[in-house]
């Protein structure tokens, strides 16, 4: 039997700050369950251990790990052949997982939307990897839905350290399952991304032009309407996705826009969108798969050779090159869809 986990709006966290250990009650309930399970063995793929991990020299300190396990070892991604590819129940799905990998189901006391679950990624790629699987049984494809957002925010905001992140890969942007899914970990590490300046576009929608992967930005502070701040992250999501433009995801806690001198406060959610090339398979020889975490500078090497000799300069040409064409061509119908909401 499934546990569940309720919650309620007053239980949501707006305030974080790094060098703080304090944790929330879903913080220690997560850890606990996780770590439990992976020291017992039997539930991971592999037992998670990062191989390496350094910040590279340069302006946009992009933090290098090296996983040889989850290399060699996660299941293959399935093939993603259109932004369109609709559910498909004969090849791997979140049903078809050990129910032994479900931590619980989530559920807000106040709106009673059955069937979130939160499950462990038995590939993890950092400590307390897990996947929020909104509308589970409803076998949804990997596109964005209203409701899958809004528990995807509501579930971020149960927790009190910066170190949580959350994200999505869409169809044809390296998610590895079509069942809808949103990835969430710890990442230990303080992120450029979390108090980059960003230039305001119009309305709510901000846009990230000094980092080499260009893309979109809202912000989630303690004043903002948590369902009016949804639906527009939302309507931007929708977009790309009916105009068939590939597109992932990262939400990080983070200083406010408009803070000039930001410091250990995270007192802001910042949502990323970008909008990128197509990527319909995971090449072999790949030296990374630039997903959600490149994205945001958290850059997943498969090799030792190419950890080792990697430069932040390679990098930047490749996510320049997958995001600034895609980001241009929609950038100035963004800016009237939110000039004219």
């Amino acid at each position: 039997m499934t546990s569940i986990y309720e919650y309620s709006e007053a239980d949501f966290v707006y305030i974080t700050q790094w060098n703080s250990d304090e944790m929330t009650h879903f913080d220690e309930l997560v850890k606990n369950k996780w770590h439990t399970m992976h020291e017992e063995g039997g539930y991971f793929r592999y037992r998670l251990k990062m191989d390496g991990s350094k910040v590279l020299p340069g302006k946009y300190k992009y933090l290098a790990q090296l996983n040889l396990n989850r290399a060699l070892h996660r299941r293959k991604p399935i093939d993603m052949q259109s932004m369109q590819q609709k559910f498909d129940k004969h090849i791997f799905n979140f049903t078809k997982m050990d129910k032994r990998e479900i931590l619980f189901e989530i559920l807000n006391k106040n709106r009673q939307h059955k069937g979130n679950y939160l499950a462990i990624n038995v590939s993890p790629l950092e400590l307390g990897h897990c996947l929020l699987l909104p509308a589970m049984y409803s076998c949804l494809p990997q596109v964005v839905t209203a409701d899958g957002l809004l528990a995807a925010i509501e579930l971020f905001l149960l927790t009190k350290s910066p170190a949580v992140r959350m994200g999505f890969n869409g169809l044809c942007a390296h998610a590895s399952i079509n069942h809808l899914h949103f990835h969430f970990f710890h990442l230990q590490q303080q992120m450029l991304l979390e108090t980059v300046e960003v230039e305001h576009l119009a309305g709510p929608c901000y846009v990230l032009l000094s980092f080499p992967s260009q893309g979109f930005v809202f912000q989630l502070s303690k004043h903002t309407d948590i369902q009016e701040f949804v639906g527009n992250v939302f309507k931007l999501v929708s977009f790309l996705q009916d105009n068939e433009k590939p597109h992932n995801i990262f939400i990080t806690r983070g200083s406010s826009f408009q803070e000039k001198s930001p410091n250990s406060v995270r007192d802001h959610v910042r949502v990323y969108i970008w909008a990128r090339k197509p990527a319909c398979e995971a090449k072999e020889d790949a030296m990374f798969y630039p997903a959600l975490c490149e994205m945001f500078g958290q850059l997943l090497f498969r090799k030792r050779d190419d950890y080792e000799t990697v430069t932040e300069e390679v990098i930047a040409n490749i996510m320049t090159d997958l995001t600034k064409e895609p980001f241009q061509s929609v950038v100035d119908q963004v800016r009237r869809m939110f000039q004219n909401p």
